[in-house]
């Protein structure tokens, strides 16, 4: 488990979609009795700053084989008591300004099939291939930040498939991350938003 994982920012300041190390993101994490960790800020920002228990944490919750479970609130990352088998899946969001971001995150690639609306999966029969899916069909031509194990990062492209390669070299935790929008009126929690923002993460290991 990378140290750089364990500082966690509980600001939300959402960026520009072109400039995906700026928004703030949620990555989850197992831990070898099958629980979850889930963090939530930004991985490739070199200062850190201090955490901040806010009633929007404290009502994320995950989703495995059907089952929601209810997460403790660490220092410093969302504890879940999943199980060692099955993706664990994470979505959530809030009003930020005129914005509504909807968070997914999900940890493991076993499943082939994205059930939330913003979701990669892994290609069956073809090495480091993933698919990202948007409402169920494939995200073509869709920005992905490959964020490796040493903390150096890459700026993908999905293709017309929305499909990508990974060049998996190194062994340990890496993420990706992918960012869509579009213009939306609406109104969630007694707050309006002008705009939707969708953040989406997987989190897989080269063991």
């Amino acid at each position: 488990m990378l140290v750089w994982l364990k500082k966690v920012i509980f600001i939300v300041i959402i960026g520009l979609l072109s400039n995906l190390v700026n928004a703030h993101m949620f990555w989850l994490e197992r831990v070898s009795n099958g629980n979850t960790l889930a963090y939530f800020g930004e991985p490739l920002e070199a200062k850190k700053e201090a955490t901040d228990k806010s009633a929007f944490l404290k009502e994320v919750t995950v989703e495995q084989a059907g089952q929601t479970f209810k997460g403790s609130l660490q220092d410093n990352h969302l504890l879940f008591a999943t199980k060692p088998t099955k993706d664990v899946r994470l979505a959530t969001q809030l009003v930020h300004k005129d914005m509504l971001v909807l968070f997914r995150a999900k940890n493991n690639s076993n499943e082939q099939q994205p059930t939330m609306d913003y979701e990669f999966v892994k290609v069956q029969d073809k090495p480091n291939t993933f698919q990202l899916f948007f409402n169920n069909q494939p995200a073509a031509k869709n920005k992905v930040l490959l964020v490796n194990p040493d903390l150096t990062s890459q700026q993908l492209t999905t293709d017309k498939d929305g499909q990508l390669i990974i060049n998996i070299v190194n062994k340990g935790q890496y993420i990706l991350q992918a960012s869509n929008g579009q213009d939306k009126l609406g109104e969630f929690n007694g707050k309006t938003y002008q705009k939707v923002i969708y953040i989406t993460t997987l989190t897989f290991t080269n063991p």
